[in-house]
């Protein structure tokens, strides 16, 4: 197993934002459902939301197992990476046949599969689907799939779905990702946007749209995102914070006057949005930069902005910064302490320092609300500190409330807790809770144990369930290990497989093939905001 190190570089590089280049092979995360519930104060912003939406991004299985292919045709010991001759020779047909399939969620599976591998057979097949499925899932899947597949003939039947007021906010929507997979089009998401509240494109449309011209790439984005701000052309909060995100990912220093103005908006989500924007303009560590954050996480009368802010910080950086977070960690916040203690765990964690790990501890010991003790535990398998292991031990073989095991489960992998090997090889034999499952799998993968992933193939050939045999596969499938493939490519043909399995099947092939150590979604979601809580807009960030 290699270094986690880089691991925490680039999760903090993802919070700050706005650093990749929007070109090429992309980096991408997987994101899962964003699911805000509304209280008196507004969004509840808790922390399962948030590790949905990053979590791809901060594990980034492929990565962190295997950084780089071999240097030579002996592959060192460890996770093997898929060599581009199984892609098109394997994956390649198996994906083009399911695109041909009569169930529309494995078509559509099979389409943002093929995106992923960007393999310039998949042009026309992917182009057709789009143009002519009779399922509507399938078409924006294919949308998808001509996006992250970044060709340049599939511009103009995007472009014009986008710039179409009559299409429906769906199509629109996934167009508008699209478009920023691709690079181009920004002058049609600008148009979207353009349109404003109130006319002819829904705020669906224009959040996504403006997610998608912080994606582009484009220069001029940026100068047209500051002018739509400044002159207040929007009046709808969330876009206007969507637009904030936007601005944060684009990283043009033009935009830091109407940025850092917008900490003090009137509407929460604008100045939950400001925060990440202006940590990712500000230089790191700056101590006047971390001030401004500071007010809005210990006095903003909203706690889904001060959990943004925290954040942020994090992103940021500097021995002010952890000052405050370390406040927020012990409770020593004067507003919700309990809510905002699993972002100051996290925003430490991704800061990469071990001497927070003691605090972070003490706060795992004092802490018993499942929400805050999940976060937690993700904090310290981030941080990779040698205590953390031992401490999430116990949650790992008691397997109390599912959510916290799932945490810890992933944390001990991350940590290289090898005396949770144990423990989780007894889940897996036991349990029969898919997404326990999952996390089990994962984590033990991660230990790194060669045998393992030969156990989950035996166990995935077997299974009945159609439900365990979709948790496999995906776990699989995050594993991101090419001698997966055989088990994953027989699993693709079983008889009598339910077609929700089969589409799970599906998916992880494309997770292993997908060219990026990433898998699809982190370019368009990262920054997104929980209170965005559209259904059409939560199905779009839920694609892996």
């Amino acid at each position: 197993m290699t270094s986690l190190r880089p691991l925490l570089l680039l999760a903090r590089v993802l919070l700050a934002a706005g650093l990749f280049s929007p070109q090429g092979d992309c980096q991408r995360a997987q994101t899962g459902s964003v699911r805000a519930a509304e209280g008196d104060e507004g969004p509840d912003l808790t922390w399962e939301s948030w590790w949905a939406r990053e979590k791809g991004p901060l594990l980034d299985l492929r990565a962190s197992l295997f950084p780089a292919p071999p240097t030579s045709a002996d592959l060192p010991a460890g996770y093997v990476a898929l060599h581009s001759s199984e892609r098109r020779a394997r994956v390649l047909p198996a994906l083009l046949e399911a695109l041909r399939d009569r169930v529309p969620s494995v078509r559509r599976n099979a389409a943002i599969a093929l995106g992923k591998t960007q393999e310039a057979e998949a042009f026309a097949p992917l182009l057709q689907v789009a143009k002519s499925d009779p399922d509507r899932d399938a078409r924006h899947g294919a949308l998808l799939g001509l996006g992250l597949l970044a060709a340049p003939g599939a511009l103009s039947l995007i472009k014009e779905i986008v710039e179409n007021p009559k299409e429906a906010t769906a199509a629109r929507l996934y167009g508008a990702a699209a478009l920023g997979f691709c690079g181009g089009g920004s002058a049609s998401l600008r148009s979207a946007l353009s349109e404003g509240a109130g006319r002819t494109a829904t705020r669906e449309v224009r959040i996504a749209a403006a997610y998608a011209l912080g994606t582009s790439g484009d220069p001029s984005a940026a100068p047209f995102l500051v002018g739509a701000l400044s002159g207040r052309e929007e009046d709808d909060a969330l876009v206007r914070a969507a637009m904030l995100v936007a601005l944060g990912r684009l990283g043009d220093a033009s935009a830091l006057p109407i940025v850092e103005a917008m900490l003090e908006a009137a509407d929460p989500p604008v100045r939950a949005a400001a925060c990440g924007a202006f940590a990712s303009l500000r230089p790191s560590g700056d101590p006047g930069s971390a001030a401004r954050l500071t007010k809005v996480a210990e006095e903003d009368s909203e706690r889904f902005a001060r959990a943004r802010a925290l954040l942020a910080l994090g992103a940021l950086g500097g021995d002010e910064a952890r000052a405050t977070l370390r406040r927020a960690l012990g409770g020593e916040s004067p507003l919700d302490t309990n809510f905002l203690v699993p972002y100051a765990a996290l925003a430490l964690a991704l800061g990469g320092s071990r001497e927070d790990e003691p605090a972070i501890l003490a706060a795992w010991r004092r802490e018993h609300e499942i929400r805050v003790r999940g976060g937690i535990a993700l904090a310290l398998g981030l941080l990779g500190g040698p205590a953390g292991g031992p401490a999430l031990l116990a949650e790992v073989e008691r397997v109390g409330n599912p959510d916290t095991f799932k945490a810890a489960a992933v944390a001990v992998g991350l940590l290289q807790t090898s005396a949770a090997a144990a423990p989780l090889d007894a889940i897996l034999d036991r349990e029969r809770k898919p997404d326990v499952v999952r996390a089990a799998a994962v984590g033990r993968g991660l230990l790194g144990d060669a045998g393992v992933l030969d156990s989950l193939e035996d166990r995935l050939r077997k299974e009945n369930s159609a439900a365990m045999v979709g948790a496999l596969a995906a776990a699989l499938g995050d594993l991101g290990d090419a001698r997966s493939l055989d088990a994953l490519l027989e699993t693709c043909k079983r008889t009598g497989l339910a077609d929700f399995a089969r589409a799970e099947v599906i998916s992880a092939l494309g997770k292993l093939a997908d060219r990026s150590p990433h898998p699809s979604m982190s370019r368009f979601s990262r920054g997104t905001l929980a209170s965005v809580t559209s259904p059409t807009l939560e199905e779009l960030l839920a694609i892996e």
